[in-house]
């Protein structure tokens, strides 16, 4: 991951050096110091984040790591309606609704993929106890002249 995380980093410090934007953010970041801080605090925050994520996909799948990381982004939203009062529009309602038909679409398919591989198992079994096992061809010695009298 730092490897892939180095390399994104060097694109991005050649796309900046493209545009002209290297120079500029290095001279702002040199006057203002806790920028530095902070944004170093992000990366490593970030990092962390990264690591848990992909612990959570080696121990319980990729399903349960995106449900995980959905429903986490939901209570994220919530607690900044709660925080930061704002007015409920009807963008913010449609677009929780939009959230719960993806998390239930993604129950709805992995449960459906179980029971079609549940059923492809029991397929299989049943197919394997009705295969007859193929006796192996003996070879037969060929006859002599005398035999065929010759």
């Amino acid at each position: 991951m730092f490897c892939s995380q180095s390399i994104a980093a060097l694109i991005l410090c050649i796309v900046s050096i493209g545009f002209g934007t290297l120079i500029p953010s290095i001279t702002f970041l040199m006057t203002h110091p806790t920028k530095v801080a902070l944004i170093i605090g992000t990366c490593i925050i970030g990092y962390f984040g990264c690591s848990l994520i992909l612990t959570c996909m080696k121990l319980y799948g990729a399903f349960i790591t995106i449900t995980t990381t959905s429903c986490r982004k939901c209570v994220s939203i919530g607690l900044s309606f709660l925080l930061f009062p704002k007015p409920l529009t009807w963008r913010f309602i449609f677009a929780i609704i939009l959230v719960f038909i993806g998390i239930g679409i993604n129950i709805y398919s992995k449960q459906k993929k179980n029971e079609e591989v549940k059923h492809n198992v029991m397929i299989e079994k049943h197919v394997e106890e009705e295969i007859v096992p193929i006796q192996k061809n003996t070879v037969q010695p060929t006859p002599s002249k005398e035999e065929l009298g010759c």
